[in-house]
């Protein structure tokens, strides 16, 4: 009886809930991505064991955030996290062409125990990259990455936010279209973070004229 009343809990919760895994290399720009949508001042900060790693709550979003360095003891962790998320967003330095091979091998350890989750990609760094969009893409091979979803890379700079809405509606659209199909409610936090960054893209066009 206590095993049939946790499960329906967990369900209704994860009917209400999305959780979002954010990964990236250490200065790939996380933290610019979630100041640049002013959620510290309106998130709930909470506290992990591990100090790399970080839980954004917002509305019914909890982001999990963590730099994650390609190394055998985070495998376990990517394990642990992976079962409770609804989909991936990593974000990754253009200007750091010496450490992709670092990101791809991040992206198959985390995807491969994610099988069918949507995956974001924010190439960060665009006002100075080194690499363009395609050329990121040939050096990840996303298409090669077993049990990979649905997937998508955006060209963006978080100092600016540009590409970040466009980003960020892209996987929306998917988690409503998923969300649809498993009978489930809309995802009123990612809308709401759409209205926040479309807002902020505004802005931005009319200080730059």
């Amino acid at each position: 009886m206590g095993q049939f009343i946790a499960k329906a809990y967990y369900s209704h919760r994860n009917k209400r809930e999305r959780r979002l895994l954010m990964l990236g290399l250490d200065g790939a720009g996380k933290t610019t991505v979630l100041d640049l949508i002013k959620l510290k001042e309106q998130v709930q900060i909470i506290p992990t064991y591990i100090s790399n790693i970080k839980s954004v709550q917002y509305k019914n979003l909890k982001f999990i955030i963590w730099d994650i360095p390609d190394q055998k003891k985070n495998r376990q962790l990517c394990d642990y996290y992976s079962y409770f998320n609804h989909g991936l967003i990593y974000v990754l330095d253009s200007t750091d062409s010496n450490r992709m091979n670092d990101v791809k091998q991040a992206l198959k350890i985390i995807i491969e125990r994610m099988i069918g989750i949507p995956v974001l990609i924010l190439a960060n760094k665009q006002d100075i990259a080194v690499m363009s969009v395609s050329e990121i893409q040939e050096k990840l091979q996303m298409h090669t990455i077993k049990g990979i979803g649905e997937w998508h890379i955006q060209r963006c700079c978080s100092l600016n936010g540009e590409g970040i809405y466009e980003g960020f509606s892209w996987l929306s659209k998917v988690l409503n279209k998923q969300q649809k199909q498993n009978g489930e409610i809309t995802n009123d936090g990612l809308d709401s973070l759409l209205d926040i960054l479309n807002n902020q893209q505004k802005l931005q066009k009319c200080l730059a004229h």
